[in-house]
Formats: structure tokens, C-alpha cells, sequence
């Protein structure tokens, strides 16, 4: 009866150690738990503040992008229509040359009229004085 009784106190004192061991892992998986819970809100934060300043950065570069883009357009028209301008200056330069020299063919033309002209009044002068004396 004795070995009996050492039997169930030691069954009792395995039951209370195996109770102690459970509320120990429980603790202990609490514990660990809170710290998983602690390190995933930091990394949940670090991620959200790469995240902003991610965004941030691409917002800046989406906005310097913008303005060289503008800028390549407004240069781009402007060599257009400079481009345009010059084209029509040299159309403009074309005609005034043709003009000028219609002009220059008419003075000629004009030049040998009057030559001729002076010619043939030099000959009736020579002719008239011819027959007068």
C-alpha cells in the first residue's frame, strides 16, 4: 500500500510538473508571439515609410520629367517655326531676285534702245549736216 501511495504521489508530482511545464510553454509562445507581433508592426512601418518616400521620389521624377518634356516641345515648336520663318524669307529672297532681275534685263533692254536711239540720232545729225553742207 506504501509503494501505492509513493506511486500516486508521484503521479500527482508528474501531473503538477507537466501543469507547470504548460503554463510555462504558454508564457513562453505568449511571449514569443507578442515579440512576432512587435517585429512585424516594425517591418510594417519601415515598409510604409520606404513605400512614401518611394513615392515621393517617383512623383519628383514624374514632375522634372514633365517639365523636360514641356520644355522639348516649346524648343521643338520654336525651331519649327523658325524653321517655317525662314523658309518663307527665302521664298521671299527667291522672288525679290527674279524681280531684280527683270529689272537689270528691262534696264538693258532700255540702255540699248537708248543706244540705239542715240546711234541713230547721231546719224541724222551727220546726215543733216552732210546735206547742209
Amino acid at each position: 500500500a506504501q509503494g501505492a501511495g509513493e506511486l500516486a504521489e508521484l503521479a500527482a508530482h508528474c501531473d503538477d510538473a507537466l501543469r507547470s511545464l504548460g503554463r510555462t510553454l504558454a508564457e513562453g509562445r505568449g511571449a514569443l508571439e507578442a515579440q512576432v507581433a512587435a517585429v512585424a508592426a516594425q517591418a510594417a512601418e519601415q515598409l510604409a515609410a520606404r513605400s512614401e518616400a518611394h513615392a515621393a521620389a517617383l512623383a519628383e521624377l514624374s514632375a522634372r520629367l514633365d517639365a523636360q518634356v514641356s520644355q522639348a516641345t516649346a524648343e521643338h515648336e520654336a525651331a519649327a517655326k523658325a524653321q517655317s520663318e525662314a523658309q518663307e524669307l527665302r521664298a521671299e529672297l527667291e522672288s525679290l531676285s527674279a524681280e531684280l532681275e527683270a529689272a537689270h534685263a528691262e534696264s538693258d533692254a532700255a540702255h540699248a534702245e537708248a543706244d540705239a536711239a542715240h546711234a541713230e540720232a547721231e546719224a541724222a545729225r551727220k546726215e543733216a549736216a552732210f546735206e547742209a553742207g
